[in-house]
C-alpha cells in the first residue's frame, strides 16, 4: 500500500491535496511496515504504531472532505496494520487517526455524503480488525500454551522442556549453578490400580505443585510422560536443593487427606554432564536408575563422563556401543 500510494502521489497529483504531503505520508507507511517486519520488539512497535498514524494527517487531514483513491489506499494500509499487529493499537496511534479523519471537516466546515460514510466505514473497519484480530490472537496463544504445556498438571511438555533445557545449556556456564533433576514416582501405577485413576491424577498434581514450590520460582518443570518429571534449577548448591525437593515430594501428609508419594531422584549438572537436551536427559536418567537400584526415597548425583564428549572414551560413544551390542 506505500508503494502504491507512492506511485499515485506522483502520477496522479490528487485535487485539493499536496502530492508531496501525501508522498511523505505514504512514504511514513512503507517505512513503518519495515519496521514492523524487522524490528518486532514492544519498544519500536510503540514509537511505530504511533508514526504510521501521522500518515494520516498529512494523507487526508490537509485535502478536503471527499473521497480520493489515495484515502481508500490509506485506509487499507492502516486496516492491514492492524491485523499485522495482531490488533494491538497505542492510545497515541487512536488519537491520530480520529484527528486525520476530521481534519478535512473542521478545516472546510462540510462534510459530503461519502465523506460520512467513509468515516463511518473506516471507525467500524478498524475497530472490527482490531476486536477480530485481538480474537484470534488469544486463541493461538491458548493453542500454543496448550502445545507446550501438558493439560492434568500444568507441566511444561516433553518437546517444550527439552527446547527450553537445549537454550539453558547452551548458555550455562560452567560453574555448577545449574542441574538437571529427574523425579520418577515409585507408587504411582499402584494408586491408580487400588484408589482409581482418579487419584492417581491428583497424585501427579501434587507431585508437580511440591516440585515448583521447592526447585523455587526460576526453575523450569516438564513432565515426560508418565510418572516421570523433570526439573531444570539455577542454585548455588543443587544437591542441597535436589536433596530438599526430595523430601518435600515425599513428604507424607498425617491427615492423610492427600495421596503419598514415593519418589527417586536423579540429577545432572549443566553443563558438565552435557551440552544439549539429548546428553543431559541420558546422564539424568543414568543417575535416575543408579538411585532406584539404591532403594526408595534415593538420591543419585550422576558422575561418569560427560555424554557431550563424542570420543572413544565418552560416555556418549560408550553407551552407544553397550546398546549395540559392541561392547558385551
Amino acid at each position: 500500500m506505500g508503494v502504491a500510494g507512492l506511485a499515485f502521489a506522483v502520477l496522479w497529483p490528487p485535487a485539493g491535496t499536496s502530492p508531496v504531503l501525501a508522498g511523505i505520508g505514504f512514504a511514513i507507511v512503507l517505512a513503518t511496515s519495515v519496521v514492523q517486519l524487522l524490528a518486532p520488539r514492544q519498544e519500536w512497535v510503540q514509537v511505530e504504531e504511533s508514526l504510521a498514524s501521522i500518515s494520516g494527517v498529512l494523507i487526508i487531514g490537509f485535502g478536503p472532505a471527499v473521497v480520493t483513491p489515495l484515502t481508500l489506499l490509506w485506509l487499507t494500509a492502516v486496516a492491514s496494520g492492524v491485523l499485522a499487529r495482531g490488533g494491538r493499537a497505542h492510545w497515541v496511534g487512536r488519537a491520530l487517526l480520529l484527528v486525520a479523519l476530521a481534519m478535512p471537516i473542521v478545516r472546510h466546515h462540510t462534510i459530503s455524503p461519502r465523506y460520512a460514510c467513509l468515516y463511518l466505514a473506516a471507525v467500524a473497519l478498524l475497530l472490527t480488525c482490531g476486536r477480530v484480530t485481538q480474537e484470534l490472537r488469544k486463541l493461538l496463544d491458548q493453542a500454543r500454551y496448550d502445545a507446550d504445556h501438558d493439560g492434568l498438571t500444568g507441566a511444561l511438555s516433553r518437546t517444550a522442556f527439552r527446547d527450553q533445557l537445549d537454550r539453558v545449556a547452551a548458555q550455562a556456564a560452567d560453574d555448577g549453578a545449574a542441574a538437571l533433576l529427574l523425579v520418577d514416582l515409585d507408587n504411582f501405577g499402584q494408586v491408580n490400580k487400588t484408589a482409581g485413576h482418579a487419584a492417581g491424577d491428583a497424585l501427579l498434581r501434587l507431585a508437580v505443585e511440591r516440585l515448583q514450590a521447592a526447585a523455587g520460582p526460576e526453575s523450569v518443570v516438564g513432565r515426560l510422560g508418565g510418572d516421570e518429571f523433570a526439573a531444570i534449577v539455577r542454585t548455588k548448591d543443587p544437591q542441597a536443593l535436589a536433596e530438599a525437593l526430595l523430601a518435600s515430594l515425599n513428604h507424607e501428609d498425617p491427615t492423610d487427606r492427600q495421596p503419598t508419594i514415593h519418589a527417586a531422584l536423579g540429577m545432572a549438572l549443566i553443563p558438565r554432564d552435557g551440552d544439549d537436551a539429548e546428553g543431559l536427559l541420558r546422564a539424568v536418567d543414568v543417575a535416575l536408575r543408579v538411585a532406584k537400584r539404591s532403594g526408595r526415597h534415593q538420591l543419585s548425583v550422576y558422575a561418569g563422563e560427560s555424554f557431550s564428549d563424542h570420543g572413544p572414551g565418552g560416555a556418549r560413544e560408550t553407551l552407544t556401543r553397550l546398546i549395540s551390542g559392541e561392547g558385551l
